[in-house]
């Protein structure tokens, strides 16, 4: 019966300028082998396959086996060392904006297509955008790409108040293949900016009377300002009687004004002063604050009281006379707290229309172009025979405010 022998052959295989003989174990070990196979190049001759005598190493007794008896298998194909990189630079895309306005949430969208047959594996996506916007930088963790396969990211960013033109940055790194980019994508940012006015800055007003502000909030910027917050004050000599007090706009577009008015009385000669602030923003974060102030210019109303005392005269019979005294306000704001000082000694004022004092009269107010008749009765003392017969001069003396409580003392 023949063998077929596939393990223990003792086969010498001749190559081109080479003869390639196994060796035992000791000569391997010892390192002569690289030099007993020049001197066994030399020393042997050359052999063909049919040169060769075949046996079975297992059986001494074993008849010699022909060539038909070798039976000779390629080794098992070996994989690849690693992963081949199949992503070019041509597979890959990136689109995003070129005009970018604060505030704004932006997106650059990234898509990859393995074009090639092998699977790449390993594959990272970074998507970076320069100062203030927020995140800076995203990163995206592929893995493997199947052949034909197509992968798309979206990196999103929003823009912040300091935000600048630039590019947005994406590199692509793959397991056995060198780092694809960077891709840089241009973009402009239009910043917004606003301007705030109240007009008008000075309005002339009386006590009492109601003055009306506008208010502009303008978008002098080249770019939309959003979370829009208008604030205004008023003084605490005004109180507020119609418009708004406070306006929110989501956002203004450039070149864009918005308008309120506020309207308040004048209550008090202080506190006159009325402020307004705007601000915008990215959400909870401010990007600018603007304020403006007008103001009142009061015009004060001034009384003027006007009058003629009369004569005075006690008849010694009759012990009292009564008198009566015209007032006129002929100014232009009210009389507040009049008082008229007289001193009548050594008469007794007995009764009167207004309370006496002190020495003084002291009046209602009297508004303007109003009058009060001031009328008193003066009686002699309570014995008249020893109070000497005297004449003279009485000397009035007027006191009274206006309207912001400055005092008047007019001529006596």
């Amino acid at each position: 019966m023949r063998r077929i022998l596939a393990l223990a052959l003792s086969v010498a295989v001749l190559m081109p300028n080479a003869l390639l003989l196994p060796f035992p174990a000791a000569i391997r070990a010892s390192g002569r082998l690289v030099t007993q196979v020049q001197e066994a190049a030399q020393e042997q001759p050359v052999f063909s396959l049919e040169d060769l005598a075949i046996t079975d190493a297992t059986s001494s007794s074993s008849p010699a086996l022909g060539l038909e008896d070798l039976k000779i298998t390629a080794p098992p194909a070996v994989p690849p060392a690693g992963p081949l990189n199949t992503i070019y630079s041509d597979d890959v895309t990136v689109t995003g904006p070129t005009t970018i306005e604060n505030c704004e949430t932006v997106t650059y969208t990234i898509v990859i297509v393995n074009n090639d047959t092998v699977t790449t594996t390993g594959v990272l996506i970074t998507s970076t955008m320069p100062g203030d916007f927020s995140p800076s930088q995203r990163t995206f963790t592929v893995g493997d790409i199947a052949p034909g396969e197509t992968i798309t990211r979206e990196a999103v960013f929003t823009a912040g108040c300091d935000a600048v033109s630039g590019q947005n940055v994406v590199t692509i790194t793959q397991d056995g293949g060198p780092t694809i980019g960077p891709i840089y994508t241009d973009f402009a940012v239009s910043p917004g900016a606003i301007t705030l006015v109240k007009e008008p800055s000075v309005v002339e007003a009386n006590v009492g009377e109601v003055v009306t502000w506008t208010v502009y909030v303008e978008n002098t910027g080249y770019g939309t300002v959003s979370n829009v917050v208008v604030t205004d004050v008023l003084g605490s000599g005004l109180s507020f009687v119609g418009g708004q007090l406070t306006a929110a706009y989501p956002s203004i577009a450039a070149g864009d004004v918005e308008t309120f008015t506020v309207a308040a009385e004048v209550v008090a000669c202080s506190g006159l002063d009325n402020y307004v602030e705007a601000t915008w923003g990215c959400g909870a974060r401010t990007c600018q604050t603007q304020t403006a102030q007008a103001s009142v210019d009061l015009r004060v109303r001034e009384p003027l009281l006007d009058y003629t005392p009369p004569d005075i005269s006690v008849d010694y019979c009759t012990g009292q006379a009564t008198y009566q005294m015209p007032i006129t306000n002929t100014g232009e704001g009210t009389a507040y707290s009049p008082a008229l000082e007289v001193d009548f000694s050594p008469l007794i004022v007995t009764s009167s229309s207004a309370t006496y004092s002190g020495g003084a009269f002291h009046l209602p107010d009297i508004p303007a172009g109003g009058s009060h008749v001031l009328t008193f009765t003066l009686s002699l003392p309570t014995d008249p025979c020893g109070t000497a017969g005297s004449s003279g001069n009485l000397l009035y003396r007027p006191t009274y405010y206006d309207e912001c409580g400055n005092i008047f003392y007019p001529p006596v």
